[in-house]
């Protein structure tokens, strides 16, 4: 048993961003740095109620006595992710496991989560 197959594993918060590079449409006069994703081998954010503290947790180190069997896996695509709480109508998708306002893509991110089953259709 390890803590990225618990149910608390948390999210992913330490951030990867890539090279300054202009800002599109302003001529050079603004700069960004754009996010390239998150970096895992940094861990995440354990999610088991504490008293105020948080733990960070790596994927394969060994599970704590609060080991839970996690309910959830990671979606194959933004749509099927039960942290989206919406979309807008150029198609990027609202979500709280991103740390911008949308997301640009069908690609999941690193923190979603869909619930086993969810997704099962009868044929």
């Amino acid at each position: 048993m390890t803590c990225g197959e618990c149910e608390y594993f948390g999210d992913y918060d330490k951030q990867i961003l890539g090279p300054w590079e202009p800002v599109p449409g302003s001529e050079g006069k603004f700069y960004r740095t754009p996010f390239l994703g998150f970096d895992e081998s940094a861990g995440a954010i354990c999610a088991f109620k504490r008293s105020g503290t948080k733990c960070r947790v790596y994927d394969h180190t060994i599970a704590c006595p609060y080991f839970q069997p996690r309910t959830w896996t990671r979606p194959d695509s933004c749509h099927n992710c039960d942290r989206k709480h919406g979309e807008m109508s150029d198609g990027s998708v609202l979500c709280d496991g991103w740390p911008f306002y949308k997301k640009e893509g069908d690609e999941p991110c690193q923190n979603g989560k869909g619930a086993f089953g969810k997704n099962l259709t009868m044929f």
